[in-house]
């Protein structure tokens, strides 16, 4: 980066008002260094977070986090911008000061898949980790703020930060006072002027001795009054002053009663958004289910009617055989009836020929034998073949039962397909071990959707008489609760609001495969 000491700030909309005193107190830093102070991109309230530059990270030396409720319940916190200005303090790039306004949950740990991070870690403004709305003097605040980050820039920049002067405030007297002390200023020289007199007239003296005396004696008794007046007005004063910090402590805990009541609200706006989310993937995966289980029962139907067409036309050609056969042996003996008929005609002449006619006056018979129809045989539809309906029964299959190495938890109305949980438990195991389950038990086995480990618990686990055995922990399923975690489900009281990290190697639960089966 070049000679220009870049300071980018980071606050939420809410606390614009709290920028302005810091950006003021900075201003005598920036007339030693030279600064450039970025401040006019506050995170708005349910929106990411938008840097003016993409750049950004390169850009900047310093980051300036204005930390408070809003602060850590902002979209801010989990996006992706914030991840790599974390990664930049990593990795020394950049240097992140949190400055804490109010009693919030700062302290909260940051988990990504290379670190843990917390702001802990960092020097959090002002001194003590105390919040500036707890300071008697939020001046005194900013000022411990001013001398911290002038020191971080001067070890960056290497130039010392100039001392502010201090300066001497007037005390200012009241006039009451003034009078009590140019009263004490004129008593001694009023008894000089007496001690002079005596020496002149000493009946003079002796009466101005009593005028004085009395002169005095009222005038001490104007000074107890006045100080009295400034004792009241100093107890009246200092009883304003508590009233006012009464007032201060009272707004700063509506604020902070606010702040929680609003961080709260915010918990619970997130809490169903995310409830929502989980109902929405659910009813898509159920969704996607149906459809599946519908399109095997339709490929299951499609194949069982071809099945039958095959073997109706199979049945079809073997009748059509057999009728031409029987055909061709027909028109067989009709040939051999009418040989042995010419064979008997040829007998009967030669019989008459020892009769007194020729052989030449011998009229031959004629034999009228039936024609053969040697054409082909009758297409099969003239044969009025009937077709024959083939029906494979299967038995009956319901929840419970125990089927292909698992136990039936889900079946189709027609009986036909089905899912079933394996009998025993698999794991602990992290979920990049648990999306392979079948290369433990085999082909067609799988970890079994969120959707799916509900149903199994309802029909076969803690939710029905727990025949297949579940145990009372968490259970992995495939279904994922967004980029980096997958669901889980506790099978002991039905807890749905488990999600972890898919990616991490020692988070590790309990496996229960599924296999799909249809007939």
């Amino acid at each position: 980066m070049g000679s220009t000491l870049n300071i980018v700030t980071i606050y939420t909309s809410k606390d614009i008002g709290a920028i302005q005193p810091v950006l003021d107190h900075l201003k005598s830093l920036q007339q030693d260094h030279n600064l450039n102070i970025s401040d006019n991109n506050p995170i708005l309230e349910g929106q990411q977070w938008k840097p003016k530059s993409e750049s950004f990270l390169q850009e900047t030396d310093i980051f300036l986090l204005l930390l408070s409720s809003s602060f850590m319940y902002s979209e801010f916190v989990s996006q992706l911008e914030f991840k790599l200005l974390i990664d930049s303090y990593k990795a020394g790039d950049s240097r992140v000061i949190p400055i804490l306004l109010e009693d919030c949950p700062w302290d909260t740990e940051f988990l990504s898949e290379d670190y843990k991070f917390s702001f802990n870690e960092l020097e959090v403004l002002p001194e003590q980790q105390k919040p500036i709305k707890n300071w008697e003097s939020s001046a005194d605040a900013y000022d411990n703020i001013r001398a911290n980050i002038g020191a971080i820039i001067s070890t960056k920049t290497g130039i010392p930060i100039q001392q502010e002067e201090q300066k001497v405030e007037e005390v200012e007297v009241l006039p009451e006072v003034k009078e009590v002390i140019r009263i004490e200023e004129v008593a001694p020289t009023i008894i000089v002027e007496d001690q002079i007199a005596i020496s002149f007239d000493e009946e003079k003296v002796e009466e101005k001795r009593v005028e004085n005396e009395i002169d005095l004696e009222r005038k001490a008794k104007e000074e107890q009054r006045l100080l009295k007046e400034a004792e009241a007005k100093r107890i009246a004063a200092d009883a304003e002053k508590l009233r006012a910090e009464a007032e201060t402590k009272q707004k700063i805990d509506e604020h902070r009663l606010k702040g929680e009541a609003e961080a709260k609200k915010i918990a619970n706006e997130r809490k169903l958004k995310a409830d929502a989310e989980v109902k929405r993937r659910a009813e898509e995966e159920q969704r996607r289910l149906d459809k599946e289980r519908k399109q095997q029962t339709r490929n299951a139907e499609n194949a069982r009617r071809k099945q039958q067409k095959q073997n109706l036309e199979a049945k079809s050609k073997t009748k059509v055989v057999d009728k031409t056969n029987e055909l061709e042996g027909s028109s067989k003996k009709k040939l051999l009836v009418g040989a042995l008929i010419a064979i008997i005609a040829i007998i009967g002449i030669w019989a008459f020929s020892g009769t007194n006619k020729s052989p030449d006056e011998l009229i031959p018979a004629v034999i009228n034998t039936p024609e053969v129809d040697q054409s082909k045989p009758k297409p099969a539809e003239e044969v009025n073949l009937e077709p024959v309906q083939q029906e494979v029964s299967q038995p009956k299959r319901t929840v419970g039962d125990q089927f292909k190495g698992g136990i039936i938890f889900s079946i189709d109305n027609a009986n036909k397909n089905g899912i079933v949980v394996h009998i025993d438990d698999a794991g602990p195991m992290p979920w990049q071990q648990a999306i392979k389950i079948h290369e433990q038990l085999g082909e067609g086995w799988r970890l079994p959707t969120f959707i799916e480990l509900k149903l199994m618990r309802k029909n076969v686990g803690q939710g029905a008489s727990n025949t297949a055995e579940f145990s009372n922990g968490l259970y992995w399923s495939s279904t994922a609760f967004d980029e980096h975690q997958a669901q889980l489900l506790r099978f002991r009281d039905g807890n749905t609001s488990y999600h972890y990290n898919r990616n991490i190697d020692t988070r590790s639960h309990k496996v229960r495969a599924v296999l799909d089966f249809s007939w």
